[in-house]
């Protein structure tokens, strides 16, 4: 074997080893928040920082707040909202102007997502921009189409809203411009957005 050929094959072997090795630490990596000057909690991976809007807070004294919830973490990438594991795999890609905490719109596996202008100071159902459903394995259950998706009742059903503005200065005399049905947590419409007005009140399957 000449001197050529042996400096090749070290260097081979070189790259694959460091190849194997960046593999083996990205599949065992372990994202631990750290926190600023200002309190908030963030993770810089693969040269992108991550913010993380949303902690609970500990069971037990001087614990940390927790961020993940079953493995999973809302963060902020820029200006866009997404879901990701606490191996940093992307559930949720980040292309949404805001995500709810897990389980705000009343089913634990499930996600509120929003685009366009929302004001995140408002709760979700007045914080304008168009709403759907997402859920924990990333499928998307409902797309974003909807002024507004409230919490779910002791029915099953989520009150909807099909309008495409929302006045908060009306808060309490109806702020949509759209009309109101239900959906269930599959997003399957059970009563369509044909009513001025409307209440949780329906069973699953849509009578009363």
């Amino acid at each position: 074997m000449n001197t050529k050929n042996s400096h090749i094959i070290r260097f081979t072997i070189v790259t694959l080893t460091i190849l194997v090795v960046t593999l083996s630490c990205a599949s065992h990596r372990v994202i631990t928040p750290k926190t600023d000057g200002d309190g908030r909690y963030y993770y810089v991976m693969d040269g992108k920082r991550y913010t993380f809007p949303y902690r609970q807070s500990p069971n037990g004294k001087d614990r940390e707040p927790v961020i993940f919830d079953k493995d999973q973490a809302v963060a902020q990438l820029g200006d866009k909202f997404g879901v990701i594991r606490r191996d940093g795999k992307v559930i949720i890609p980040f292309k949404y102007d805001w995500i709810s905490s897990r389980g705000e719109n009343g089913f634990q596996d499930q996600y509120l997502i929003k685009v366009s202008k929302v004001d995140g100071s408002l709760l979700p159902y007045h914080a304008g921009g168009m709403t759907g459903i997402a859920n924990d394995k990333g499928e998307i259950l409902v797309k974003p189409k909807y002024i507004a998706i409230f919490p779910s009742s002791s029915f099953g059903l989520m009150l909807v809203n099909d309008g495409t503005e929302v006045d908060v200065d009306r808060e309490f005399l109806d702020p949509f411009n759209g009309h109101f049905g239900y959906i269930n947590r599959y997003g399957k419409v059970v009563v369509p957005c044909i009513y001025d007005g409307a209440f949780p009140t329906f069973e699953e399957n849509g009578t009363t």
